[in-house]
């Protein structure tokens, strides 16, 4: 049976790339976890809007606990 593959990232010995993104030229320093988040999820960075929402979200599940008690 075959490995499962996506084109979501692929690496070489000196470059991760994420979507066609590199990862530390384009992404580290300048994108929030929750900006990546979102893009990993749907491939297109998200407006302002859609990060406060996906941010709000996590936060909702932070309070809720990440695991059950």
């Amino acid at each position: 049976m075959s490995t499962p593959t996506t084109a979501i990232a692929h690496s070489t010995p000196d470059s991760i790339t994420i979507r066609g993104q590199d990862l530390v030229g384009d992404l580290i320093g300048k994108r929030s976890f929750t900006e990546m988040l979102y893009f990993l999820m749907l491939g297109r960075m998200p407006t302002p809007p859609q990060v406060a929402g996906l941010a709000a979200c996590l936060v909702t599940l932070m309070e809720h606990g990440v695991t059950p008690r």
